[in-house]
């Protein structure tokens, strides 16, 4: 992701050349954040500035529109962004909370709720399948259940 020119290069995953850009907007107002692959040549872009997790075919570059198109939940500028074991997509948002996209139902639904971490910045999982929150503010890595639910 580079944020200066609102784009996703393509690298090569063996010698980290340059492969050209696969998605560029050219500077018009995005934020690009993390990034998560779905395994079906998705690729889900964290963007800050719309508050929106954007798709994209990994193959074409080819724009597949907001996941969820009319912001239910009040997505607000999306940073970090995981795939948990339980196949939901997770957002760590500027709202102090993380939320879970689950595809079965089409909707996002709270995680951890605001109050409960402090300017979350990422989300990632462990091979215990506990998730871990970078809480920025506060200088510290919360631990949470997948299970767990606000």
């Amino acid at each position: 992701i580079e944020g200066s020119n609102d784009s996703i290069r393509k690298l090569d995953a063996q010698t980290g050349e340059n492969l050209g850009d696969l998605v560029s907007l050219g500077n018009t107002g995005h934020a690009f954040y993390g990034m998560a692959f779905d395994g079906a040549n998705t690729l889900y872009v964290a963007d800050f500035d719309m508050d929106r997790i954007q798709r994209y075919d990994i193959r074409t570059g080819a724009d597949l529109g907001p996941l969820d198109p009319a912001n239910s939940i009040g997505l607000d500028g999306p940073v970090g962004i995981s795939y948990g074991p339980d196949g939901k997509l997770y957002v760590a948002d500027y709202s102090d909370r993380v939320l879970r996209y689950n595809f079965s139902t089409a909707a996002f639904e709270v995680f951890i709720p605001t109050g409960t971490v402090v300017d979350p910045y990422h989300v990632e999982f462990g091979p215990d399948g506990n998730a871990f929150v970078s809480d920025a503010l506060n200088n510290r890595v919360l631990r949470w259940s997948p299970q767990h639910h606000a």
